[in-house]
């Protein structure tokens, strides 16, 4: 395999993979698939991994331990409890779209229906067409 001749290097990452845990390259993978020393290798250092953590008695947590976790997660005395901050923009907001809706609604209220205001459109359409006869544009065509 191109840069993997030499597999006292691939002994140290072999280590790194079962020790660590540290992803292997592609390389490495098919280096690992076709040397039957490094598969050796592998499966002896998995094996010394799994001997080591059968061998080892399972350490108790030292007592005062707790104390100290439970004495950090507690507030002091010299710092007194934050009440959280109340922001002020979303009651703004909300006031600034209610005034906007009321002057809305007063705006239209006080001008009346705007049906009164528009034309009526047949009276649109005949005036239109009068001019554009008189104007001589349409020959033919009677108002």
């Amino acid at each position: 395999m191109a840069g993997l001749t030499d597999c006292g290097i691939m002994t140290e990452h072999l280590d790194a993979y079962v020790a660590r845990g540290e992803a292997l390259t592609a390389a490495q993978e098919a280096h690992l698939r076709s040397c039957e020393a490094c598969q050796a290798d592998l499966r002896l250092l998995q094996a010394l991994q799994e001997a080591l953590l059968e061998a080892t008695p399972a350490a108790p947590p030292p007592p005062a331990l707790r104390e100290v976790i439970l004495a950090a997660a507690r507030p002091t005395a010299a710092e007194p409890a934050r009440t959280p901050r109340r922001r002020w923009w979303p009651a703004a907001l909300s006031a600034a779209a209610a005034l906007t809706g009321a002057l809305t609604l007063a705006a239209l209220l006080q001008s009346g229906s705007t049906l009164a205001v528009l034309p009526d459109p047949a009276v649109v359409v005949k005036t239109c067409c009068a001019v554009e006869v008189g104007a001589g544009r349409f020959k033919g065509v009677a108002a």
